[in-house]
């Protein structure tokens, strides 16, 4: 097990000889800085999703409110302008007012009712949402900050080192409180799914075997039979070996068969051990 990035090692869930299982925690790199690099892309992503909130909904009520009551303002100003060229439309008839009095007052209605069309223009266009592609670049913008917030999640998960396997801690290169590197061994694991113990049988008992078949492994360290299953058997007969662990060697040929254990053992490569056949 190596290390996956730079770090001081905070703390180690093993010790020498520990059996762990997939998702079992060995060590725990600090991550302080990635703590602060995941709460900046998260923030990013909440206010990118308020912009384009705010941009979907248009202006807020209070500068709407604004514009309606200056156009209210207007309507009273436009009132007042129309009744004031009515009256002077009469006494124009009688003589009573010059024309210019009049035509100025004509030109300012049409200005009152100009500016009121402008303000109701305004109030429509600030209920209208932003325009589909300033929509369309804020949408793009929160993918790539979410992208960015997953990577930082998944680069601050890789602090905590997991075991993927099953298997049994052999050494440990890296303890707590220690510098690691990319790459850097910290550990040694060795698969508990691959253990397996090797043996020969002499060639006039290779018939009554065959795959699959359990046969029971103890040792002298320890006198509890574990349960292993035959999973190779030799096609070539050999000599026995010069040194082969057994307490008789009666056969010159033998064949090599190799079992493996479904369960973790305390076992240790290279040691001796004694296998009976059911």
């Amino acid at each position: 097990m190596v290390a996956p990035a730079n770090g001081w090692i905070e703390s180690s869930g093993v010790t020498y000889g520990t059996i762990v299982r997939p998702d079992d925690l060995l060590a725990q790199l600090d991550s302080e800085l990635q703590t602060y690099q995941l709460d900046e892309a998260k923030a990013k992503v909440e206010s990118l999703d308020a912009q384009l909130s705010d941009a979907q909904h248009g202006a807020r009520n209070e500068e709407i409110a604004v514009l309606r009551s200056r156009f209210e303002e207007q309507q009273f100003a436009i009132d007042e302008a129309e009744l004031e060229l009515e009256r002077l439309l009469t006494l124009r008839s009688k003589d009573l007012a010059t024309k210019a009095d009049y035509d100025k007052a004509v030109l300012n209605l049409k200005a009152l009712q100009a500016a009121s069309q402008v303000t109701q223009h305004q109030i429509e266009v600030q209920m209208l949402a932003a325009r589909p592609d300033y929509l369309d670049s804020i949408s793009h913008q929160i993918e790539a900050a979410q992208s960015a917030q997953h990577q930082a999640e998944w680069t601050i998960n890789q602090r905590a080192i997991k075991s993927k396997i099953t298997a049994k801690v052999k050494e440990i290169y890296a303890r707590k409180g220690e510098y690691v590197t990319l790459g850097q061994p910290i550990m040694l694991l060795q698969l508990t799914q691959t253990t397996k113990v090797r043996f020969y049988i002499p060639q006039n008992k290779l018939s009554s075997i065959q795959l699959g078949q359990e046969v029971r492994v103890s040792s002298d360290s320890n006198d509890v039979q574990s349960l292993a299953k035959i999973s190779y058997i030799s096609q070539r007969a050999e000599f026995t070996p010069p040194v082969l662990y057994s307490e008789k060697s009666r056969e010159d040929l033998v064949f090599l068969i190799e079992a493996h254990f479904d369960k973790a053992v305390t076992l240790t490569p290279g040691q001796p051990v004694d296998v009976t056949i059911p």
